[in-house]
Parts: structure tokens; C-alpha cells; sequence
């Protein structure tokens, strides 16, 4: 083969540059442009938040529930699990071959047929472990001399406006307290509905709630029907009823005063001598760094 390309130097050229421009095709257009390299460890996460539990109560009211509800799943190799105060782990690693995508579905069918978690618990947070989910892209500071709710509404809107972007798919908001609806019964109303403060929670726990309502098997696949119920908003909560008085529902938001704020204490974020809050731009699968930094500064 050598002494072949000794005596014919043209199409050693014509090698040589083809092997050139498949390498400039490759690096412009296969390989994502990344800010670290991206590492996968074949596994499936989830986490699950259960306010105030004891890691006996997180025993009992998530793990044993769920490694039953798992076990019906094809795909998982191995299935390691721990519970804290206030918190369960699950680490569930994939069979060879299986894709990580459809075993994370098949993992969300398999918890939402659940319906005996208490209801302090947090919906459950189900994802795929990457390094590259790890380190954000860039950073956009969004400062200024607002309030809380006005900082955090900007933020939003920044990260909102950014995701509508092709290309851009994961943004964190890093620096907000976390959110708190607090809702604060008025006792003379109460009383001239012959209402108390338990029916007030009650109703909460009634009509916000996601709930599981079966499967349906299809030659497309498996889909899972819920109903769609859990309040998250001051206006959401302020139109669940309570019960019915002279044909009429008596609303919360009618006997009580609902406050959308944050938690307590007191948390400084600054940028510039002014308050601030960051959001963070992600980069995901193939989505390459430097295309994410060129759309964010000419959206910035």
C-alpha cells in the first residue's frame, strides 16, 4: 500500500485532503462544542422531598412503596436506595443497552400509579445524571431596586424568553428564597359561615392534589391519565371551595387572606451593590456551548 502511494502522489493528495475536510465536517458539525466534557453513569435518579418525616416515616411512606412500584419496571439492573430526615434517594442503574430516556418514562408510570404517599410529600423529581448538567454555559445577572416578588418575576422572564430559544433547554434561578403561600383564616367570616379552620384545610387537601387515575395500553404505547389538581399559585388556592352554603361555593379566598411570599429569614444576593438574583444557562445533550453564548449576548 505504501510503495502503492509512493508511485502515485496525486491520489495520495486527494487522500490527504479528504481525510482533511471529513475532520473539518466532523469537528464543525458531530462534535458538541461543551464546556466540560459530558460524563453518564447508565443510571436514573430520584428524589423525593417528605416534610418533617423521620427516616422511619421515610421508610415506610416512600421507599418500600416505590421499590414495589419499581419492581414491575423492565430495565433497571440495580436499584440502591436511602432515606434521611425529610428525604429519599433512589439510584436505579440500567440494564446495557437500554436507553436511559425510556426507562426514566417507565420509571414516572411506575411512581404515578402510587396514590398512598401522605400529602406533605413533594412531587417527586426524576431525572438523568450528567456532568454537564452540573456547569452552567454563562450567567445573566438580573439586578435592581425591586422587591422580591417584582426580582423574581424578572428572572422568570428571562428564563422563559431564553427557553423559547431553539437550542437552549435547561435554565436554573439561583439566589431566590424558596416560596411559601401562607393562608391566613379570618375568624369573623369563618364564623358567619358556621365554618371552622379544619374544613379550611380539608378542602386543601381535597382539591389540590395530582392523583393517578390508571393507565391505558395502546398499540402507540402505554400512557398514563392523571388529573391535574395541586394548587401552586395565590389565584389557584383562592378558587378551591370549601362547601356549599344556600347553592353558592364558599370559596377560600373568600374567608381567608392568601399571602404568594417566601420563607423566612433573610437571604443577600448582590450584583453591583444591588440586589440580584442569576440565572444560569445550561447545556444538554448535543447542544453546542458557543451557539448558547452567542444567542444569550445578543438576547442580553
Amino acid at each position: 500500500m505504501i510503495s502503492w502511494f509512493t508511485k502515485n502522489g496525486i491520489a495520495a493528495n486527494f487522500l490527504m485532503v479528504g481525510i482533511f475536510l471529513a475532520g473539518l465536517y466532523t469537528a464543525f458539525f458531530k462534535i458538541p462544542l461543551e464546556v466540560t466534557p459530558a460524563l453518564s453513569w447508565n443510571l436514573v435518579m430520584m428524589d423525593m422531598r417528605y416534610r418533617g418525616a423521620t427516616p422511619k416515616d421515610i421508610e415506610k411512606a416512600i421507599l418500600i412503596p416505590v421499590e414495589t412500584a419499581l419492581e414491575r419496571v423492565q430495565g433497571i439492573d440495580q436499584l440502591n436506595a436511602d432515606g434521611g430526615n425529610g428525604r429519599a434517594r433512589f439510584y436505579l442503574r440500567a440494564k446495557d443497552g437500554v436507553d436511559l430516556r425510556s426507562l426514566m418514562d417507565d420509571v414516572k408510570a411506575a411512581v404515578d400509579t402510587i396514590n398512598t404517599f401522605p400529602a406533605e410529600t413533594e412531587p417527586p423529581r426524576i431525572f438523568i445524571p450528567e456532568s454537564a448538567n452540573s456547569r452552567e454555559v454563562l450567567t445573566i445577572a438580573v439586578s435592581g431596586y425591586l422587591s422580591d416578588h417584582d426580582l423574581l418575576k424578572a428572572a422568570r422572564q428571562v428564563r422563559d424568553d431564553l427557553l423559547e430559544m431553539p437550542g437552549i433547554s435547561r435554565i436554573n434561578i439561583q439566589g431566590d428564597r424558596a416560596r411559601e403561600i401562607s393562608i391566613e383564616a379570618d375568624e369573623l367570616k369563618l364564623r358567619s359561615y358556621g365554618m371552622t379552620f379544619q374544613q379550611i384545610a380539608d378542602a386543601i387537601r381535597r382539591n389540590s392534589i395530582d392523583m393517578p387515575a390508571g393507565t391505558i395500553q395502546s398499540q402507540s404505547g402505554r400512557l398514563t391519565v392523571r388529573t391535574r389538581g395541586q394548587a401552586y399559585t395565590e389565584e389557584d388556592f383562592a378558587k378551591i371551595p370549601i362547601r356549599s352554603k344556600d347553592g353558592a361555593d364558599v370559596l377560600i379566598g373568600e374567608v381567608a387572606k392568601i399571602i404568594d411570599g417566601f420563607e423566612g429569614g433573610t437571604k443577600y444576593v448582590e450584583f453591583n451593590e444591588k440586589p440580584a438574583l442569576y440565572v444560569e444557562v445550561m447545556r444538554i445533550g448535543q447542544e453546542s456551548a458557543i451557539g448558547i453564548s452567542d444567542k444569550v449576548r445578543k438576547y442580553v
